[in-house]
């Protein structure tokens, strides 16, 4: 007498595996554990860079970890190294990357565009090629330099 698919004797196993179950995790970014030691060599890589535009490393960690990419990250750097453009008196808004004499925009200093460039590329090495550098980097900080100023809310009393 069969024995049918769906009833397992002791000779007759069902032959269809049960699938095993898949946990989909998202894709893992990269984040930096801070040690004592990687704070130092962060240090001593960026000494040549003047004081003011000096970047703690705790900082640099902290916004690296708090970045989506490159030019996310160089977006929050730009703060550090920039921090007149982000006064009440809004000067982002009168400066581009490259300028825009067509916009009467100006440009940014080229020697802190350089300390930038550093400690992005230190973090993001694939940004070292300039056409990488473009694409990535140039057109996120163009995009919030342009971005509008938040308006406080008002409270109501």
């Amino acid at each position: 007498m069969p024995t049918s698919l769906f009833s397992p004797s002791p000779t007759n196993t069902p032959v269809t595996p049960v699938p095993s179950p898949t946990i989909r995790m998202p894709p893992s970014t990269t984040r930096l554990v801070p040690s004592s030691n990687m704070f130092n060599v962060i240090d001593s890589k960026f000494q040549h860079i003047p004081p003011q535009y000096q970047i703690a490393a705790c900082d640099l960690v902290r916004e690296f970890n708090s970045s989506s990419g490159p030019g996310n990250f160089a977006k929050h750097l730009l703060e550090f190294i920039f921090p007149e453009l982000y006064t009440q008196d809004c000067l982002r808004r009168h400066y581009s990357y490259h300028g825009d004499f067509k916009n009467n925009k100006n440009p940014l200093d080229q020697v802190r565009i350089q300390f930038l460039v550093q400690y992005v590329c230190h973090f993001y090495p694939e940004v070292k090629q300039p056409q990488a550098w473009k694409l990535m980097v140039v057109t996120k900080i163009n995009q919030a330099l342009r971005r509008p100023v938040k308006q406080q809310k008002k409270s109501v009393l």
